[in-house]
């Protein structure tokens, strides 16, 4: 037996008239435009206002009598379709100036999702969620704003040597620990803070240096790549 989806279908403080014997229970008894239907979608059901499902032009004729739609026994409308797809076409329904956003930080846009719903969007003929995802412009919905520094670990003496992931706020930071082998610049005078540092010799490294090439060793050292990542929601593209 279909589940029965309730959450958010009827307004608090609504009035609804009981239901008439000689009425299809899939309908409410009231001449109003915003009466509830309940459709049976794939198996599941869904109590919403007439009224919500009026900028999908294929319910102005599967609604109408006229038209000899096809009911279940207890006078439920039954459309054969996908009804998780059809939880997303009715969200968007109820709230038609707020485009779906199909997003994680751990997979990005889901692109399928995407794909099924523009199917959906033509079959129910809802033409501005159509537009929109025919344009595909939730590619701009999140942007990603990221930078790296690049240091060796002896800069972090407190910085324990391994891989890590944190989070900030809305800032991601990430660390990879990379072992690199590398020349190292020696000071004429073997100052500790020079090594590696020849901008930091002076005159009198350069005087004892004199005339030889400046002297450099191998040696193998540790690195820390650090990425920051900041992902941005675009309201501006989900409001159209």
């Amino acid at each position: 037996m279909g589940s029965e989806e309730n959450e958010g279908d009827v307004k608090p403080g609504s009035s609804i008239s009981p239901i008439d014997s000689d009425q299809p229970t899939g309908i409410i008894a009231d001449d109003s435009e915003s009466r509830i239907i309940t459709l049976n979608v794939g198996g599941r059901h869904f109590r919403v206002y007439k009224s919500t499902l009026e900028d999908g032009h294929f319910f102005r004729s599967y609604l109408d009598p006229r038209f000899g739609s096809p009911r279940d026994k207890d006078g439920t409308f039954f459309i054969d379709s996908n009804p998780e797809i059809f939880s997303h076409v009715l969200r968007y329904l109820r709230s038609p100036s707020v485009y779906p956003l199909f997003w994680t930080k751990a997979k990005g846009l889901d692109h399928d999702l995407y794909n099924r719903l523009e199917e959906a969007a033509i079959f129910f003929r809802i033409p501005k969620l159509e537009s929109w995802l025919n344009a595909k412009k939730y590619l701009k919905a999140v942007s990603v704003h990221s930078s790296v520094h690049i240091a060796r670990l002896d800069a972090f003496p407190d910085y324990k040597s391994q891989d890590d992931l944190e989070v900030s706020g809305d800032v991601e930071i990430e660390r990879k620990i990379t072992q690199r082998e590398g020349r190292v610049y020696l000071c004429p005078l073997n100052i500790p803070k020079h090594r590696g540092k020849q901008y930091k010799c002076d005159s009198w490294c350069f005087g004892a240096q004199g005339n030889k090439p400046p002297e450099y060793e191998d040696e193998t050292y540790t690195e820390v790549l650090t990425t920051y990542t900041r992902h941005i929601v675009n309201t501006a593209v989900l409001m159209g």
